[in-house]
């Protein structure tokens, strides 16, 4: 999807970066004859160490530098749109490949590549030496398939990419999950973890209920998920779940216009706030389109006590099975003009079997357990220090599980 970026401030030390999203008009209601080609499933790409055969890839920043290293790194396997969103999809044909055009099915017949097909399809990189196409798609709808095929042989070469059309806003689906909270046999709700209280059912009894957080808060759909980031709401893990879910979180984001997917309280109370079919406007860009967010409630500084810990690791647990993450410590970000935390992030990666980088970006494409200090794209000796030094060093411990 389209974005544009800009800084949006956040309960200290907290300045997560948002995105908004453009929508561009769908293309003309007309079907094409051609029909889906025979054997498309079947191909599976992908393992622990990121895709490295033909597949999808969400190419969030326009400069090709970027684009190369998000081609080789997690591949999409679902592609949420907002209705009559114009789409930026990448298509990569793997390391040893070949060049990939892409095809768009609707009830299986070809839906794009001729003058009245109802889906558009405009390339705007092509690269056949590294196997990369960059194109913007309108017209798409829910339950179209979209299928890389090959240069030579026009034959699929790709796994199919669903899309799937998110026709809910992020505080109706969360009301609906507040709605089936605790009952046995629920409906299961997209975006929705099984292991958080939804914030809406939160209450406390002097003040009430819960505030409701702004759908402006969120983005647009979550791209293709590379892991779990944690952040500190800079507050005090004395505080109930209530407390901290509304005077630490939804009060302070409605008031700045970001938000995260989850947080834990003092108590290793774990909540949901934003579904994790959305972007959540917890860090800067590309970090909102690929990361999952979570704010532990404690100063900034110390650790997370055990309850808390415990839930982070059961919900990095849950995001590996979710979205087939690894679990493991993601790349760690090194900054020469804010190096204050570069030692805590050198002994963690050590211990974590991880990597580092010096660059955000690079970061941003790995995978694994993260957090809102490395995917921070600009840093300065005067940068917040999200999530604090106690958290980051137990980024290996929420990666052993």
């Amino acid at each position: 999807m389209t974005r544009s970026f800009r800084e949006r401030g956040a309960s200290a030390p907290c300045f997560p970066e948002c995105g908004k999203a453009s929508a561009l008009s769908a293309g003309a209601e007309t079907a094409g004859s051609r029909p889906l080609l025979a054997g498309i499933n079947g191909y599976s790409y992908s393992d622990d160490r990121g895709a490295t055969m033909a597949h999808f890839f969400q190419p969030t920043q326009p400069d090709r530098a970027h684009v190369d290293v998000a081609a080789s790194g997690a591949a999409l396997s679902e592609l949420f749109i907002r209705p009559g969103a114009a789409v930026r999809i990448g298509l990569w044909g793997g390391h040893s490949g070949e060049p990939h055009d892409l095809q768009v099915f609707r009830h299986g017949i070809e839906a794009s590549g001729f003058p009245s097909a109802p889906v558009k399809l405009v390339r705007t990189l092509e690269d056949i030496g590294k196997n990369i196409q960059v194109y913007t798609v309108t017209g798409l709808r829910h339950e179209d398939k979209l299928i890389g095929v090959r240069y030579q042989d026009r034959r699929p070469g790709t796994d199919e990419l669903p899309v799937i059309e998110l026709g809910e806003t992020p505080s109706a689906l969360m009301r609906e999950a507040t709605s089936w909270f605790g009952v046995l046999g629920g409906r299961q709700i997209p975006g929705i973890c099984p292991l958080a209280t939804p914030y809406l059912i939160l209450r406390d009894a002097k003040m009430g209920g819960m505030t409701v957080l702004k759908d402006s808060t969120a983005g647009g759909p979550l791209g293709s998920v590379h892991g779990l980031a944690v952040h500190t709401t800079a507050g005090t893990e004395a505080r109930s779940p209530y407390l901290m879910a509304r005077w630490g979180c939804v009060e302070v984001w409605n008031a700045r216009g970001v938000s995260a997917h989850f947080g834990v309280a003092g108590d290793g109370t774990l909540i949901q706030f934003v579904p994790v079919t959305f972007a959540a406007y917890a860090q800067y860009s590309p970090g909102n389109e690929h990361w999952i967010s979570v704010e532990v409630d404690n100063n900034g500084k110390a650790p997370m006590n055990d309850r808390q810990l415990a839930s982070v690791r059961s919900l990095f647990g849950w995001v590996c099975s979710h979205f087939g993450i690894p679990r493991k410590v993601a790349t760690g970000c090194l900054f020469p003009k804010a190096s204050h935390f570069d030692k805590a992030t050198a002994e963690v990666c050590n211990r974590g079997k991880a990597a580092t980088t010096t660059d955000p970006y690079v970061a941003c494409m790995s995978r694994g357990v993260s957090c809102h200090w490395w995917l921070e794209a600009t840093k300065t000796n005067n940068s917040h220090g999200c999530p604090g030094p106690g958290i980051l060093n137990q980024l290996d411990a929420v990666a052993r599980g």
